[in-house]
């Protein structure tokens, strides 16, 4: 299997502020994205079949 390379995101700017306003929209992104890795397209393999919990467990940690 193919190495994938990870990076980490670079830190936040300190000059942005995420105001209360935004906390639906930060919310609703995180929860799509959990939503994809536990049941959506990325909690497959390529070839249909669905990861076992200990799969999406890793994808999680990843």
């Amino acid at each position: 299997m193919a190495t994938i390379e990870r990076q980490y995101l670079p830190p936040l700017n300190p000059e942005i502020e995420i105001a209360e306003a935004d906390r639906t929209r930060v919310y609703d992104i995180v929860r799509r994205q959990l939503a994809d890795l536990l049941e959506g397209d990325q909690s497959y393999y390529l070839d249909g079949v669905q990861k076992d919990w200990r799969a999406r467990a890793d994808d999680l940690d990843g």
